[in-house]
């Protein structure tokens, strides 16, 4: 399928992440688009996480931040738009 260039930009950015395939880099995608733009705008990864996220972030209009390790850090950002934490 074709997707607008931004749109893919972001699902070959979410597909770089260990163990996503294409597939989940779609649905990834999908599932930050369908939230709240002006409530929901961080990206958000553990400290023990790679730098794609913040990659990610510098393309785009979305802020980044970086926590602690666990999810129960990450769920704490009020404006999270997608967290991720490697294994």
């Amino acid at each position: 399928m074709i997707y607008p260039a931004r749109l893919q930009a972001l699902i070959d950015a979410l597909r770089a992440l260990p163990g996503v395939g294409r597939k989940s880099a779609q649905r990834m995608a999908f599932q930050v688009l369908e939230h709240d733009r002006q409530a929901a705008r961080t990206l958000a990864q553990s400290l023990v996480s790679g730098g794609m996220l913040k990659a990610i972030a510098n393309s785009s209009t979305l802020d980044y931040q970086q926590t602690l390790t666990g999810f129960k850090w990450i769920g704490r950002i009020p404006t999270l738009r997608f967290g991720y934490e490697e294994a």
